[in-house]
Parts: structure tokens; sequence; C-alpha cells
């Protein structure tokens, strides 16, 4: 399966010299690592002491995985090399899904002409009601999701959206975004659609020539059934325990209620041995479902599902929550380890790993591409489940800032339009006024010389005479 994307093609050749740039800095970082690690295996040789080896290995960072398979992407990449994966997961209604729909690239920071870091992940994120309508959430800018629901239209399955050739997804460089650029540009207030005036302005504004380059994608069933990835599971039982928070929250006191915002405003969680109410244990509960990272929620649930379990023998806690939070574990441990392979065997095992592809018939993926794919989807889940497809879910802090980035990025974007618009129109007015001066100087000159001439033919005459 392949998407569209349309890019303005005076980025494209932008991002081909900038890609240039960063490909030099790149190789320039690689050979300082190399020399470092001869050097570091030098000193091993003549010292025995594996001190040096434990330094290099903690210099080289948490990304070196990601910047190691990038860097390859890249040097043997075009620009705009995407490769995109849709990942199926439940919806916080039960009659409803949602997709996260991710852009895994080897670079995108044009028109940066120094070293950034390598790769990067941009995501739209779609929703289908019970009457498969859908609807989507672009990303703003630096990763902020869209503050209304976009309307797509109603669609058999979420391969019909991917697949229309009516839909592209329009990719910004440098700011972080990706966008679904849709014939009907109408958004969700209140459960009614309304015109989206800030797309409409700017489709207006933008005149520049764009290019539609064919996009690999990687869809939810290969993702299941292929890779053996699956999130759905994953965010179902956290939707299911979701809910069951938010339903005993109904019936706390205001002053509860109070308490848990203010509490929201913070992003940290401490288990403290204190006091705590039921109340406080569920929010615990909560924050380590939407806001920490997934592979990093196992030894918080741990924990927690140890305090459910004696709350609720002892009496003190209502809600039995352990069965649940069981399986909770064991699926987020099943993804990682899954993940983990899947990385081990595109680096270890790389014809195994080639084989999962063949059975996808997807046009265009690359062999280094596929052998990014794990490493995004790892990096991916380094990320909360707000930050990935339930922006409903974030602290107070974050909707603030989502409310902010919104408004902002879209007036920031048009002032660039606008900017651009006014510059063009000013470069046209030079070049009509430059083009009408050479000639009224054409017409004067060619008047002198009219003259000049006919001055001659009379002395001719005259001498003639």
């Amino acid at each position: 399966m392949n998407v569209k994307v349309k890019l303005t093609k005076l980025d494209y050749l932008k991002e081909l010299a900038s890609q240039k740039a960063i490909s030099k800095s790149a190789r320039r970082q690689e050979k300082l690592k190399l020399l470092k690690a001869k050097e570091v295996g030098s000193k091993l040789l003549e010292v025995g002491d594996l001190t040096e080896l434990r330094e290099l290995i903690t210099s080289l960072g948490d990304d070196f995985e990601w910047e190691e398979r990038t860097h390859r992407w890249l040097m043997d990449s075009k620009p705009y090399d995407f490769v995109c994966v849709n990942m199926r997961m439940a919806g916080l209604d039960l009659n409803k899904e949602r997709y996260c729909f991710w852009g895994i690239m080897s670079f995108s920071k044009a028109p940066v002409e120094r070293f950034d870091h390598l790769g990067d992940l941009e995501r739209v994120i779609f929703e289908k009601n019970e009457n498969n309508e859908f609807n989507a959430l672009s990303t703003i800018i630096h990763g902020v999701p869209d503050f209304l629901w976009e309307r797509i239209g109603r669609y058999d399955n979420i391969n019909d959206v991917l697949s229309d050739p009516k839909i592209n997804f329009k990719f910004d460089p440098g700011d972080h975004s990706i966008y679904v650029d849709r014939p009907k540009l109408r958004v969700k207030v209140k459960g009614f659609f309304v015109p989206d005036n800030y797309f409409i302005i700017r489709r207006y504004l933008d005149t520049r020539e764009n290019i539609l380059i064919d996009i690999p994608c990687l869809d939810h069933e290969h993702l299941e059934n292929i890779l053996k990835l699956d999130l759905y599971e994953y965010t179902k039982l956290v939707v299911e325990i979701d809910n069951l928070i938010r339903m005993k929250w109904s019936s706390i006191p205001l002053k509860e209620h109070i308490k848990r915002f203010f509490k929201d405003l913070g992003t940290k969680i401490r288990f403290k041995k204190i006091e705590k109410t039921h109340s406080d244990y569920l929010f615990d509960l909560y924050h380590v479902l939407w806001r920490v990272p997934i592979k990093e929620q196992v030894k918080y649930l741990k924990i927690l599902r140890k305090i459910f379990k004696e709350g609720y023998e002892n009496r003190k806690i209502l809600i039995n929550l352990e069965p649940v939070i069981q399986k909770l574990i064991y699926a987020i441990e099943d993804l990682s380890q899954q993940c983990q392979f899947l990385n081990w065997q595109s680096f270890s095992s790389s014809k195994k790993y080639a084989k999962r592809f063949e059975l996808t018939n997807i046009n265009g993926l690359s062999k280094i591409a596929s052998e990014s794919i794990p490493v995004a989807i790892e990096k991916i889940f380094g990320k909360t489940l707000d930050d990935i497809a339930y922006p409903e879910r974030g602290t107070a802090r974050t909707k603030i800032k989502q409310l902010v980035f919104w408004g902002g990025g879209h007036q920031y974007r048009i002032l660039l339009l606008l900017l651009q618009r006014t510059r063009n129109f000013i470069v046209r007015i030079r070049k009509f006024f430059k083009k009408s001066y050479y000639k009224i100087r054409k017409r004067e000159y060619l008047e002198e010389k009219s003259e000049e001439q006919k001055a001659k033919e009379q002395v001719i005459s005259v001498l003639k005479s």
C-alpha cells in the first residue's frame, strides 16, 4: 500500500542541499565515534580495564541505535525518503476506533544546515465512529496535535481513507508537522461541523508549486499479523481501566476534584509511605496509564497492582483492579519483547527479517528503510499515550500548550504565507518597472537612432545635390 505526500517543490530542492550538509556532519560524527572506539580498544588491550568501554557505551546515548539506522538510511536515500506505519488503537468510546498514522523519516530538518538530529517521527490521528465517519487531528507545529477534529468523510475502512487520491499528507519541513490535505475543509466544534477558516485562508494564500510523491505504508493489518505488534489489545485494556477510574471519580466530592485538578498540573508520580485515599491511588494509576512512557509503565503498574490487591483484600480500596492491571502488564511486556526481537532480527538476521516484508507487497520500501521501522516503533514506545494518540487525556498544562500552539501555529504559517505573497508581489512590481524602464530606454534609443539616420540621409542628399 502507498500513500500520497504533497511537498513544496522549492522545499524539495532545499532538502536536497540540506541533506548533503547533514550527511556530511553525520559522517564527521561517525568518524569521531570510530576513532574513540579504536582508542578505547587499544587501551583495553594494554590495561585490561573495562571502565573506558563503559564510558564509551554511556557516551553513545540512548538514541545511538536510532541514529545509526537513520544515518545508514540517509546515506542511501533521496530527499523526503519516508516510510509510513499505521497503528490501530482503541477509541475512548466503545463504538469508536483510532488510528495513529506515523511518518518515519531519515531526515526532516530542511533548511537547517547544521547537525541537529537524524530521523524524525510525525503523526496524524484518525478516529472512526459507528457510522464509518472518519475525523482527523493533524500535527500543527513541534509535534503538537490540532485542537479541533477535522472532517475527512465516510469510508468503509482506514485503508480506503489512505488510498483516496483526493486525500494527501502535506509535510512542512523544519517545524515538525504533517497534516491532512483534504477536499472538505471543515472542523468539529461542539458536535457541529463548521468551515475550517485557518486552512481555507492558508490554501488561498499558498500559491507555491507542489509535487506529489508515493510513500510506502505498512498498514495496521501488516503490523498486527506480520510484525506481531498489536497495540489495539493493549490500548483496549487501558481504556477499560480508564472507564472504571472515571466511573469512580463521578462519585467523589468537589474538594477531591479541585485537588485532582491542581495535582494534574504536575507531571511526576510519587509513591510515598503515607496515608493515601482510594482516590489518590486511582489518580496515580490514571497518571501511569496516560502520562508515563509505554516502555516504563510496567515498573509502576507492578507497584500499583500490589497496592490495589492488598487494599481490596483489607477493604480499604473499593474496586479490585488487580486482574486487569495484570493483563495490562502482560500486554506491555509482549509488545516490548516483540519490538526488541524485531530490532535484533533486523540487524542480526536481516534475511529472515526481510522475508516478513515480502508478504506485504509494499512498493518502494527499501531494505534500509524497513530496518528503521522497529527502531522507530521502539522510539514511539518511549512516548506517552496522551502524546501518541490521546491528547484528551493530557495534563492541564499540555492542553493549554495545545490550545496556544493551535492558534499560534496557524497564525504563524498564515503570516509566513502573507510575507511570501508580499515578497512575490514586490518582486513582480520590480520586474514590471524594470521591464517598463528597459522598454522606454529601447524606444528612446530607437528614436535617437532613427533621427541620426535621417540626419545622415539629409547630409548625403545635400552632398549629392
